[in-house]
């Protein structure tokens, strides 16, 4: 699915919000895959920047914690 910012997620969705695994890819080429909840980066994910950086571990909402 596409978002207005053309912003592409594949993965699942509860009450039309992301929820559970799914994988987003910013416009900006940056990715985060993982767990959603309420549509938010919650919980296990992998977060790489469109320079290669990669971020693994726990998110909460768009923190890394």
């Amino acid at each position: 699915m596409t978002n207005k910012e053309k912003d592409i997620f594949t993965g699942t969705f509860k009450d039309g919000k992301r929820e559970g695994k799914g994988k987003i890819e910013y416009k900006n080429g940056n990715t985060y895959e993982g767990d959603w909840k309420d549509g938010k980066p919650v919980g296990q994910g992998k977060f790489i920047s469109r320079e290669g950086l990669e971020v693994h571990g726990n998110w909460d909402d768009i923190n890394f914690i």
